[in-house]
């Protein structure tokens, strides 16, 4: 059995972010993650438009160039009907595309390039310290038990630490799926630096064309399962995938010993635009209620309950205005 100070459970950007700040921190960190599924070359997978401020935030942590590496356009505008809302005039930087895929390749790299202990395995199950409710370790599909002060769940959808732990899970919206796909676009028909988004009655449509004569699409619904109207026709040339994305969240978030961040912690769709920006900051976040518990562990609780409280306030909030935004364009999902 081996101890580390932190483990990291998933490799995705709020895994990533967490371990290399724990790095930093100069922490004996482990990063567990299950195999990245084989998936041909030739399949380029749909790009992902991220929030204005994850680049803003990349630089100040020193990790630009993962945006740099997986780079696949800017859009300085969305079109939503006949209007368009520039990020000029809104004194925003442009959004950015990006290959996920290659995103989180490049985290993960650093993250080992910072010290960080990769693992590849599966972890099935929390340990607790004898005779006491706190999470102590965790142990893997392959028999091997870890040991650690504290534990940060960045599972993502998987959402282990939660599921785990029986915790209650809220939920916000009936069930909700997401589809994500890529097609050969009309040049003359998208413009690169413009992505629109369509909403009817049943969900929404996201379009995100590129340079290259390519457009990634997303599209929210209750019911179907065709593929958007908008995108009859063309080519497809990626596999389409699927997700859950009901509005849901696990209360608590943390407790002696377990931390949950991103996704792990809380989901809501994706015209939220706060996936990844909200995996980096609960990432960071949750890095700095550790040290502080080392410092002050009578104050664990504290900070505890200042981090739940965070986590669930920013939800909420997003909650709030994604509920109100749909409102106002009659997408009725609630």
């Amino acid at each position: 059995m081996s101890s580390f100070d932190i483990i990291i459970i998933g490799a995705g950007p709020s895994g990533c972010i967490a371990a290399i700040t724990a790095a930093r921190h100069n922490y004996k960190t482990l990063l567990i993650t299950s195999k990245q599924k084989f998936e041909p070359n030739n399949l380029l997978p749909a790009s992902e438009s991220i929030h204005p401020a994850c680049h803003t935030m990349l630089t100040k942590l020193g990790l630009a160039h993962c945006i740099e590496k997986s780079f696949r356009g800017t859009y300085s505008c969305i079109q939503t009907g006949t209007n368009v809302a520039g990020f000029f005039e809104q004194k925003l930087p442009n959004g950015l595309h990006i290959n996920r895929k290659v995103f989180d390749e490049e985290l993960l790299a650093y993250a080992n390039k910072c010290g960080v202990k990769i693992l590849f395995d599966e972890v099935v199950d929390f340990t607790y310290e004898h005779n006491s409710s706190r999470i102590s370790g965790i142990t893997t599909s392959c028999g091997l038990r870890y040991t650690a002060f504290y534990t940060i769940d960045a599972s993502g959808r998987k959402r282990l630490g939660g599921r785990k732990m029986k915790w209650q899970e809220k939920h916000f919206s009936p069930p909700l799926g997401v589809w994500t796909g890529t097609a050969e676009s009309d040049c003359a028909q998208y413009k690169a630096t413009t992505t629109h988004f369509i909403p009817n009655e049943d969900g929404w449509l996201w379009l995100a064309p590129e340079a290259n004569g390519l457009v990634s699409w997303t599209k929210l619904s209750r019911n179907s399962k065709d593929p958007p109207f908008e995108i009859t026709g063309l080519k497809k040339i990626q596999r389409t995938k699927f997700a859950n994305m009901r509005w849901r969240i696990f209360r608590p978030v943390c407790t002696e010993g377990l931390i949950l961040t991103g996704d792990a912690a809380g989901i809501i769709d994706p015209a939220a635009g706060r996936g990844i920006l909200n995996g980096i900051i609960s990432g960071v976040l949750a890095l700095e209620a550790i040290p502080k518990t080392k410092t002050n562990p009578v104050r664990e609780a504290i900070y505890l309950f200042d981090y739940d409280s965070w986590f669930l306030n920013t939800y909420m909030s997003c909650v709030k205005q994604l509920s109100k935004y749909y409102r106002d364009h009659n997408i009725n999902l609630m």
